[in-house]
């Protein structure tokens, strides 16, 4: 018999405000072998890559991926090529603390809508989502309510 469960897949995002005009700095994939970290710059030419490299290789579980982009589109555009490429619906499921839920959320909304801004395609579409905020809500006992708390818990 064939195991039927799907691998979870933390993501989150971070952003410049919460206007109309924010936009994503920073997109992240948690998973089995790693992280999976791009970083939109904005533009700015100094920044240092082989610092953030090694900054994120000691944070990291496991190997650390880190893509750099000048903007915005092309951030989604590496997000929606990571999904592509690494994620399968059949075996995969992404999830988040606060990015969607019947009545709000944040990260999946507010991605959705620059996708739109940008006239490219979402690419969850055919991903199971699981939010975490109900669970840990309920579950946890301990005051652990910040992100590194959350995954911990998970």
């Amino acid at each position: 018999m064939s195991d039927s469960r799907l691998t979870p897949v933390a993501f989150d995002i971070e952003t410049s405000g919460f206007d109309a005009d924010a936009v994503i700095t920073v997109a992240g994939f948690a998973h089995g072998l790693g992280e999976s970290l791009i970083l939109n710059t904005g533009g700015h030419s100094e920044v240092d890559r082989n610092t953030l490299v090694r900054a994120l290789d000691e944070e990291s579980t496991g190997t650390a991926q880190l893509d750099v982009v000048a903007d915005e589109g092309e951030l989604l555009e590496a997000v929606a090529s990571f999904v592509t490429n690494q994620l399968n619906g059949d075996t995969h499921y992404v999830t988040a603390f606060n990015g969607e839920t019947w009545n709000g959320g944040f990260d999946l909304p507010f991605c959705r809508t620059r996708f739109l801004q940008h006239g490219l395609r979402w690419p969850f579409g055919d991903i199971a989502y699981a939010d975490m905020i109900q669970v840990v809500d309920r579950f946890n006992t301990q005051d652990q309510t910040d992100l590194v708390g959350v995954y911990d818990v998970l």
